[in-house]
């Protein structure tokens, strides 16, 4: 099965496309010639994307948890969103509890 059959994994396999088209946008930009600061917000062309990407990640690992526990979702594709999904959670909660 690698097609999503409930409501939750559709949304969930989106979101990770939607993760996925943001950081291709953020990779452009910076190919293209744009540069960070010293905060994080210097330079909202890399900011807005990026938290974007990070959005659409934590809500693929939402939606697909939804999905699994409580529609029965069973897709190889929803299950492996949802594990990238912690992933990108698990990475980005270390690096606001742990900055470096």
């Amino acid at each position: 099965m690698l097609v999503p059959t409930t409501d939750p994994g559709r949304w969930s396999v989106l979101s990770a496309a939607a993760f996925a088209g943001f950081i291709s946008t953020f990779a452009l930009l910076v190919a293209a010639g744009q540069r960070g600061g010293d905060e994080f917000f210097d330079n909202l062309w890399l900011t807005i994307p990026f938290l974007a990407a990070y959005v659409a990640g934590v809500a693929a690992f939402a939606l697909g948890a939804v999905a699994i526990a409580s529609a029965g979702e069973r897709s190889i594709t929803v299950v492996g969103v949802t594990i990238l999904g912690l992933l990108i959670t698990s990475f980005g909660v270390l690096e606001v509890v742990f900055p470096h």
